[in-house]
Parts: structure tokens; C-alpha cells; sequence
């Protein structure tokens, strides 16, 4: 996996020559510091990209472990930082530090909090560039962490300082994406749901009104359709479906019905489980994640008892002959509706864009928890257990 992040990371190093348009090496006896500057952002660019490129090439090659990895990429991460944040205290002011050290923050990706590296990027980057149209790289790098209390700073100077449009319409996507973790994460209270749920509201319903037309040059985004998938670099639909899902799919919102066929063409509908706590799950075979949480999926459905508690799986998988050899070679027992896809009504009515994507019901039919797992769906589903046994005996 380690791999698979560093060849990514080198490949966009081939992307940003959009960011040196204009700002080649000057060369002459008499190179301003400015010019002196670019030279080395430039060289240091090139010479980081190309020592990525090679890394991640001789680690497939060597079938390198897991521990060479993260002993070799962390000593070349170690060393980048130094040099950059050494060119960024001599010229704070050269514009190229603007893709360099987002990048850098972005070398820490893999880590599950940013850590004191990324805030030090982020610090100067708001001191020296903050209205840099550059910026659009920092967003995407900074979207997959928590939203700390440095990250929304940021990102709030962005939309509030920033002029470019592309860069006021990420940052506000950012933040909505990263209220929306605290949204789903059980261990948020109630009342500060309640607030990130407004907040997040808000933002998503302003890209939808005032920057549904930016294109994200870094991305596409999968449009939802019913008959066909289609992909757009807008940001404006992918918003449009976020702000749906938080209307009617976050916790507390009733699990929209749904009817589908298994692989043997028995229909099964959602509500056939109404009265028992429901782990959803949308999956395909290809997913490593998804096959990673079949242990726990087993081992809840053996040690509940049928009478209270449901799997029920929802493929999205192409090839039909595919899933059932899966499905057969795996003994998966509990229900699989067959999507046909990522496309149709039910994908489109759960807005389904990654798996796994996972919701736990309660015996009402109502959205309890989503996208927890590992010992965070052990304990949802205590809880509910728990919560349904109590409602028994009153």
C-alpha cells in the first residue's frame, strides 16, 4: 500500500509543470535573488520527483517488505523537509515554495493525524502565500485528516482571504468533508453534531449556489446516475450529492428502502429486516477493504442471534460469475443484492461513491452509525443490542 502512495505521489510530481509555467531557471552573471531562488525550487523539485519515481520503482522490483518502506521513505521525507524548509527561510517569498511544501504535507498522508511538519507548512504558507491560486494542492493533500483546529484556520483564511475562486470553492469542500468525519464519528456528541451538521450544511449548499461551475484541475468526481456513470472535474454535483447525503443519509435519518435481487434472483427489500439490528454494507470483490472486514462480518452474524441481528451486503460488482464464485469460495451466508454496478437506483439513492461504505440500523429502520468499523462496529452494535434489549423490558 506504502507503494502504491509514493508511485502516486511521483506521478503527480509529473503533473506540476502547470505550477512552472513562466518560472524556468533565469541563467546570466548577474541572477537576482529571485531568479537564485527559482533555480534551486526548480532543481529541488525535479531531483525530489525523480528520487520518488526511482524509490518506488526499485521497492517493486526488490518486492521490498513493508518495514524497508517505511524505513526508507521516512529518511527521504526527513531529508526533503530539511532542505525545503531551509530554501524557505533564505526566500519565503519564492513562489514555487507554494508546490513544494504542499507536496511535503503531503508525503505525511499516510500518517492518521497531521503531524507538527504539516501545521509548519500550513503556518507559513498562511504568513507568506496565503493568496496564491496554488493553493488548490494543499487542499487536496489536507482532505483526508481530521479537521484539527490549525487545519480550519487555514482553510477558513483561505475562504475568507484567498481571491481565486477554485481556491475559496476546495477550501469550503475541505471543511465540509472534514465536518462531515466528526458528523459520522460515534464519539461525537450530540450538540456538536448538531453544529458541524449546520456548518457543513451551509458550506456545501454555497458551492452548490456559487461555485458549482469551478473545476477541480486535481480530480474528477464520479457523477451519480441511474443509467450510466459519467465523471466531471465540476465540484458542483459531487457537493450536491454530499449535501443529499447529509439531508437524508446521516444518522438519525430513516435507511431509504430499497429492493434488489440476490445472484439466485430471489428478491430481497431492506424492510424485510425491519425489527433487527442491520449492518448494510456496500462492497465489491475487488475491494481489499471490504474483503478485510469479512472475519469480523462472520463473526458477528455466528455470534448474534438471527432473531435480532441482520448482514446484509449489497454488491457492486460488474461480472456476475465473478461474485458468485466469491461468494461461494468466501461461504458468505447472509444476504448479497446484487447492484449490477455503480450504477442503478439503489447505488444512486445511497450515494455511493467509495466501499466500504457501511451503515448500522436500529430495530426502527433508522440510520444509527456510518462508516465505522474494526472495534468501532463491535461497539455500535453492542450499543444497539443493548438499547433493543432495554426497550423489551419496558
Amino acid at each position: 500500500m506504502r507503494v502504491c502512495a509514493w508511485l502516486a505521489a511521483a506521478f503527480l510530481m509529473l503533473l506540476v509543470p502547470d505550477a512552472l509555467q513562466g518560472q524556468a531557471p533565469q541563467k546570466g552573471k548577474e541572477q537576482t535573488a529571485r531568479s537564485q531562488s527559482r533555480d534551486i525550487a526548480f532543481r529541488y523539485l525535479r531531483e525530489w520527483g525523480d528520487e520518488q519515481q526511482a524509490m518506488g520503482k526499485a521497492w517493486q522490483a526488490t518486492k521490498a517488505s513493508e518495514a524497508q518502506i517505511r524505513r526508507e521513505s521516512d529518511a527521504h521525507r526527513e531529508k526533503w523537509t530539511k532542505r525545503f524548509f531551509e530554501l524557505a527561510e533564505k526566500y519565503p517569498e519564492e513562489p514555487l515554495l507554494v508546490t513544494l511544501l504542499s507536496n511535503l504535507a503531503g508525503q505525511y498522508s499516510s500518517e492518521p493525524e497531521p503531524p507538527k511538519e504539516v501545521y509548519r507548512v500550513l503556518e507559513f504558507l498562511a504568513t507568506h502565500h496565503l493568496k496564491d491560486d496554488k493553493l488548490t494542492h494543499i487542499c487536496h493533500h489536507l482532505e483526508g485528516w481530521p479537521t484539527t483546529v490549525e487545519i480550519e484556520r487555514f482553510l477558513k483564511s483561505l475562504v475568507n482571504e484567498n481571491p481565486s475562486k477554485t481556491v475559496q470553492a476546495l477550501a469550503r469542500l475541505v471543511l465540509a468533508e472534514g465536518y462531515r468525519r466528526h458528523i459520522n464519528n460515534p464519539r461525537t456528541t450530540e450538540a456538536a453534531r448538531g453544529g458541524y451538521r449546520r456548518e457543513t450544511e451551509r458550506l456545501l449548499s454555497e458551492i452548490v449556489e456559487k461555485y458549482a461551475d469551478v473545476e477541480d484541475r486535481g480530480r474528477v468526481y464520479r457523477i451519480l446516475n441511474a443509467s450510466k456513470t459519467e465523471y466531471s472535474s465540476k465540484i458542483g454535483p459531487f457537493a450536491e450529492g454530499r449535501l443529499y447525503e447529509l439531508q437524508s443519509l446521516a444518522p438519525g435519518k430513516p435507511a431509504p428502502e430499497f429492493e434488489g435481487s440476490n445472484v439466485r434472483g430471489e428478491r430481497v427489500k431492506l424492510s424485510d429486516f425491519r425489527g433487527k439490528i442491520v449492518v448494510l454494507t456496500f462492497w465489491f470483490v475487488g475491494c481489499e477493504p471490504c474483503r478485510e472486514m469479512l472475519p469480523q462480518e462472520r463473526s458477528l452474524v455466528a455470534k448474534l442471534p438471527a432473531e435480532h441481528f441482520a448482514m446484509v451486503g449489497v454488491s457492486l460488482d460488474d461480472d456476475k460469475a465473478e461474485l458468485e464464485q466469491f461468494l461461494e469460495k468466501e461461504k458468505i451466508t447472509w444476504p448479497i443484492v446484487w447492484a449490477k454496478g455503480w450504477v442503478g437506483p439503489i447505488v444512486q439513492k445511497y450515494n455511493i461513491r467509495s466501499c466500504p461504505t457501511i451503515y448500522v440500523l436500529d430495530q426502527r429502520g433508522m440510520i444509527r452509525f456510518k462508516n465505522v468499523r474494526g472495534k468501532a462496529l463491535d461497539d455500535a452494535v453492542d450499543e444497539l443490542m443493548r438499547e433493543m434489549q432495554a426497550n423489551k423490558g419496558k
